[in-house]
């Protein structure tokens, strides 16, 4: 969860922490995200991470009843598919910035 952890902590104000989990990516912050005044950004948070992870994301869990201050991300493992498919994007990447087709 080593990338998953990087671009999560990406789409955070630098106040939070991200540690990998074994099922997901948990966050922590002494701020937090106003549940009031900055909702509409984590609706887009919650967004960004459904869209990156479609099938994956499974759901966010708040250990905190307020402003967003601790959360757990929790995904499902990459299947065997999706990572032969990236190594296959990447390969193709490389193949056309060489200049070979």
């Amino acid at each position: 969860m080593k990338d998953e952890t990087k671009y999560i902590k990406l789409m955070l104000p630098d106040h939070y922490t991200c540690e990998p989990r074994d099922n997901g990516v948990h966050c922590c912050s002494d701020i937090g995200i106003n549940d009031i005044t900055e909702e509409g950004w984590w609706k887009v948070f919650i967004a960004a991470i459904q869209v990156r992870y479609e099938d994956r994301f499974m759901e966010i869990f708040h250990q905190t009843c307020t402003n967003h201050k601790e959360f757990t991300v929790f995904l499902r493992p990459e299947s065997n598919q999706s990572n032969r498919e990236r190594c296959q994007q990447q390969r193709t990447k490389q193949t056309l910035s060489s200049g070979r087709r």
